[in-house]
């Protein structure tokens, strides 16, 4: 029986991802070997100097190790969302706050060379996406516009409100018809070609020598707007600098409000709860259960799944359970519902390589979520609000 068309059609681009993926492998490998080059060597100082008593440069070098790993975790985000094809998670957001939150991490990126200006928009509608993935592309593109400018100029970042017509819509090549909040980041860069602007959203495709960039960049935050129900649009031309507009699906004002609200809320103190984490790399475990006892908590600790079970099901109040879904011996799903027969109301927040993984899916009552690496803050905060909402 011959194949539909559209079968075709997908195992062909399957065909020549997988191609492509073929040819950056050497280069992505020696982007990942200078990343780890960079913080083993700065590691390898900063111990030397503590040992010597000196500690003036220690925050200098623990920064560029933070920075390094911050690359690393980039990296390897945009590889697994383009092998998984990752949907968006998306909720009501203010992009507003979301740029204003954002405009001094985005001027450390780009450097006292460049200047950063922004033309916000009033009474803009709410915009519907994943808000993290929105972070993530503004601050890739301000880097992306900070490598094009080396020699400095300004980057602006817009925000206006668009509705599109009928015949944008087909212009848009998969844009709706409705209303967007536009996203529009600028720089003052050499521009591109036509050439170079055609293939500019391809995985893969990047004018950065062999080093300096995996080239998935551009294509991730294009899958992001699209899945989003939106689209994005570069205009560039030689000698005019180029800006990337991202379009996306309007919302209730009042919802993204709401959103801005939860996120902001104070988050709660501890009372001495019990956490267990079940976590097989001792590194990463040992480092979790020691922030949580730093602030209060009473943590057990669990190698791997069998392990975390038998303090499931055994005596111990337990208050969380922090587990990573992949797990020796027994998977942290199959560890989480044996359990929660035995703990109904057992608060949960999973670990995972790759946002919306699917073994997290399959889960009944689906748990919290939080995706690695992540800033220990960020695990706090999560564990607050998790134990705040009795």
């Amino acid at each position: 029986m011959p194949h539909p068309p559209d079968d075709i059609e997908e195992a062909a681009r399957h065909a020549r991802e997988l191609a492509a993926l073929g040819r950056r492998t050497a280069e992505i490998v020696h982007d990942f070997n200078n990343l780890f080059q960079g913080i083993i060597g700065s590691l390898a100082t900063l111990r030397g100097h503590v040992a010597q008593g000196r500690t003036a440069d220690a925050e200098q070098l623990i920064e560029r190790t933070a920075a390094a790993v911050q690359s690393a975790a980039d990296s390897t985000h945009r590889l697994l969302g383009f092998v998984h094809r990752e949907p968006s998670d998306a909720a009501p957001v203010d992009v507003t706050a979301i740029v204003t939150l954002l405009a001094p991490l985005l001027r450390g990126a780009v450097g006292e060379t460049i200047a950063v200006e922004l033309n916000l928009a009033d009474g803009l509608q709410g915009v519907l996406c994943d808000r993290n993935a929105l972070e993530n592309a503004l601050l890739n593109l301000a880097v992306n516009a900070r490598d094009a400018m080396a020699a400095g100029g300004t980057l602006t970042i817009a925000t206006s409100q668009a509705r599109l017509s009928a015949v944008e819509a087909v212009a848009a090549g998969g844009g709706g018809i409705g209303d967007y909040v536009c996203v529009a980041v600028s720089d003052t860069g050499p521009g591109m070609s036509e050439a170079v602007r055609a293939r500019a959203f391809a995985a893969f495709f990047t004018t950065k020598p062999a080093g300096k960039g995996t080239g998935l960049g551009l294509s991730m935050i294009d899958r992001f707007v699209r899945q989003s129900g939106g689209w994005a649009q570069i205009v560039s031309a030689p000698g005019e600098g180029t800006t990337i507009r991202l379009y996306l699906p309007g919302c209730s004002a009042a919802a993204a409000a709401a959103d801005v609200q939860t996120a902001t809320a104070p988050i709660y103190a501890s009372h001495g709860e019990t956490i267990l984490v079940v976590e097989d790399e001792m590194v990463v475990r040992s480092l979790i259960a020691d922030v949580l006892r730093d602030l209060g908590y009473t943590v057990l600790e669990a190698a791997d799944g069998p392990e975390g079970l038998a303090a499931l099901i055994g005596p111990a109040a337990i208050d969380l359970v922090v587990s990573d879904i992949a797990l020796p011996g027994l998977g942290g799903r199959e560890m989480i519902e044996v359990a929660r027969a035995q703990r109904p109301g057992l608060k949960i927040l999973m670990m995972t390589g790759h946002a919306n993984d699917p073994a997290v899916a399959t889960l009944k009552h689906g748990p919290e979520v939080i995706t690695k690496p992540f800033a220990m803050d960020a695990l706090v905060a999560r564990v607050q609000a998790l134990l705040a909402d009795a």
